[in-house]
């Protein structure tokens, strides 16, 4: 025999049971009681009813009231980009505590695809958007965003060039360059090529170099693949003795054709990169890297989005990476 239902707790009866308005409850409810002057008494015993009784706002009727769609639209280049499903986690989870869902599409680094994407998302009202792929949109669709008053975080570098008003959320890229190199020349390294570092990663490197007594060669290769770094490794008169690369794919991909060829690594070659990904453990040998927090950088871009949607005074925030020491250098 089927359970008789529990009958639904209104706001209706939450006020009849603490003995105040319903204003008072909603004001407890959507962290306005402040503005209504309600004494730190009367809050703790709405929120001590609303406990007892179990009482779940109605998502719709909180939206329709607070004209608020209860959605954060999430854009990004790709979702089997290595660096996306911790930060997507970290985004749920904070989501989730806020009663908010998450609306993801992907760009696939198409400028106009992203354009008709954030167009479809205001279409849809999400209340803000959380962004990690290209760093510009044309004005008629900044103007559009800033009419509708919506916050912006851009994820993984500065999002002005996106959205004038944007903040970010971003690992330090400076601190990751001079991780990198420093762990090299620790390890005894004076001839080393930098693969398709980010600005902000070789700003970091160069810093280091210029602070240093020791005298390092550093070449950046830019705009290579894996397989044409290898070959540019393999062919040089003069070979670097260690590779640092912006990435752990590109780095496990480089090793997979290392290796095969006879390079002993270490020993004749370092292999360094970027972002501590699951593959990076689990390579033909277990690579050095980077690490660059995913889930904490997902959390708080969620975090710091949803603050503004509040209309809280919140700022950008830069994250630290740590270097993690396996078995490539």
């Amino acid at each position: 025999m089927t359970p008789p239902a529990k009958p639904v707790v209104t706001m209706k009866e939450i006020a009849r049971l603490a003995g105040v308005s319903r204003q008072a409850v909603s004001a407890v409810l959507n962290n306005r009681w402040k503005e209504i002057r309600l004494s730190e008494p009367t809050r703790r015993k709405i929120e001590a009813v609303l406990q007892q009784t179990q009482f779940k706002p109605n998502s719709l009727g909180r939206a329709l009231v607070l004209q608020k769609s209860q959605l954060i639209g999430v854009v990004v280049s790709a979702v089997n980009y290595s660096f996306f499903p911790e930060a997507l986690q970290g985004m749920e989870d904070l989501a989730e505590q806020e009663d908010y869902g998450l609306l993801v599409m992907t760009t696939r680094d198409n400028a106009d695809r992203q354009e008709q994407i954030i167009r479809f998302m205001l279409d849809r009202n999400v209340d803000g958007l959380l962004v990690h792929s290209l760093p510009k949109i044309h004005r008629p669709l900044q103007d559009r965003i800033r009419q509708r008053n919506m916050p912006v975080v851009y994820m993984g570098g500065d999002g002005t060039s996106f959205f004038p008003e944007a903040r970010s959320v971003a690992t330090d890229g400076r601190q990751i360059g001079a991780l990198g190199i420093r762990h090299l020349m620790e390890r005894g390294h004076r001839h080393i090529a930098c693969v398709d570092l980010m600005d902000c990663v070789r700003q970091g490197v160069q810093a280091l170099l210029t602070k240093s007594s020791e005298k390092v060669q550093v070449e950046f290769w830019e705009g290579l693949s894996y397989r044409e770094a290898w070959k540019r490794w393999h062919d040089a008169p003069v070979r670097p003795t260690a590779v640092f690369f912006m990435g752990d794919d590109m780095a496990c991909r480089f090793l997979s054709l290392a290796i095969p060829a006879g390079v002993l690594i270490p020993n004749q070659l370092a292999v360094l990169g970027v972002d501590d990904i699951p593959a990076a453990a689990d390579a033909l040998i277990p690579l050095t890297t980077v690490a660059q927090p995913r889930y904490e950088q997902g959390l708080a871009a969620a975090r710091l989005l949803l603050d503004l949607v509040k209309g809280k005074e919140a700022e950008s925030i830069v994250l630290q990476p740590r270097l993690v020491v396996r078995q490539t250098t």
